[in-house]
């Protein structure tokens, strides 16, 4: 997971409850702390061998967040970053995949260069060669207004494959109308690869409650290209 001196999404308080209903079911959320997953039943292991040792810490550790998605028209799937509110690409993978797209200067999108500072697991700062715009969708989709333009910084780095923030999908499913939930809710499902349950709790969470600007300074736009703007 990558650090970042941008402070992670403030936490919402008080309790929010929403509903919604796609697939006969009826979803209803309260809370940030049941917003993004759904407790299931817990295994109990005896810890008499090293195999079920090693089984428990394999159950622990989990496995990467990965989201299928478009970028530029392009079938990706990517690192998803639930604590990141940047979206990253390595040259070399923007070389290899969208070789047509200018890398812009990052003045462009950020006056003070010194409020963008993100650091790798090892504490290293990870240097930026600029930014490009990506038209950025999910599979399957069809409705022009769930298709947003992504700024992603790009790095010269190696990386496997791009790093999609969460702020991306928040853009997507906040304040859309009641028509098209159901749509997002299948959508979401089948990026991230969860029951329709979780991702209903998903959705039913980011359009129930009001993201803070108090802390993290707001989401905004800069020639219909979204753009974390940092404290």
């Amino acid at each position: 997971m990558i650090g970042s001196t941008i402070r992670p999404q403030a936490e919402h308080s008080g309790e929010a409850k929403a509903q919604t209903s796609c697939e006969g079911k009826t979803v209803e959320v309260a809370g940030a702390q049941n917003s993004y997953q759904q407790d299931e039943p817990s295994t109990q292991f005896s810890f008499g061998s090293p195999g079920v040792k090693r089984r428990t810490v394999a159950k622990l550790i989990g496995k990467k967040s990965l989201i299928q998605c478009n970028l530029n028209g392009l079938a990706v799937t990517a690192l998803l970053d639930s604590g990141a509110q940047v979206s990253i690409i390595s040259r070399a993978w923007k070389e290899q995949y969208l070789p047509n797209l200018d890398v812009r200067p990052i003045s462009e999108i950020i006056e003070d260069l010194d409020e963008l500072k993100v650091y790798a697991v090892n504490g290293d700062l990870i240097p930026f060669d600029g930014w490009v715009a990506i038209m950025t969708n999910l599979p399957g989709n069809e409705e022009p207004s769930l298709s947003i333009s992504v700024p992603f910084l790009v790095t010269r780095l190696a990386m496997e494959r791009p790093l999609v923030g969460f702020n991306v999908l928040e853009e997507i499913i906040e304040g859309q109308p009641e028509r098209l939930i159901c749509t997002l809710v299948k959508l979401l499902r089948d990026a991230i690869s969860v029951p329709v349950e979780k991702a209903e709790a998903i959705v039913s969470f980011i359009q129930a409650v009001e993201p803070s600007t108090s802390d993290t300074g707001p989401t905004g736009h800069l020639g219909g290209i979204l753009l974390v703007q940092h404290p």
